[in-house]
């Protein structure tokens, strides 16, 4: 409680997100994830669900032909159009970071203007 102390925060959007398949899989039901990515689409249609530690190992996985699908950045699709296909885009993430130093601010007036 006292080691780590917020100096500072803010929001940042992740590249846009989609989920993407194999051109030559008609009707995906494998589908690759980061766990984090879980509940940013409806994946009530794929068999089994496939976790890796990154989206970055998504998309190695999915050209790789490991499962059908995956959720994993936008431009992996356009660099590889022959390969994968856009199943529905999702858009950025909003990811909000916090962060801690090993000194607190100094005390200084809190008001907000």
């Amino acid at each position: 409680m006292h080691r780590a102390f917020p100096v500072d925060a803010f929001i940042a959007g992740s590249k846009p997100l989609a989920i993407i398949s194999r051109v030559k899989v008609e009707t995906p039901k494998t589908l690759a994830l980061q766990p984090a990515t879980r509940y940013y689409a409806d994946l009530s249609n794929y068999d089994k669900l496939i976790e890796k530690p990154t989206i970055v190992n998504v998309a190695e996985g999915l050209l790789d032909g490991e499962y059908d699908a995956g959720i994993c950045a936008l431009e992996v699709q356009a660099k590889h159009p022959q390969q994968l296909r856009i199943v529905k885009e999702l858009g950025p993430a909003l990811d909000t970071w916090v962060v801690f130093g090993r000194t607190p601010l100094p005390n200084t007036d809190s008001r907000v203007y």
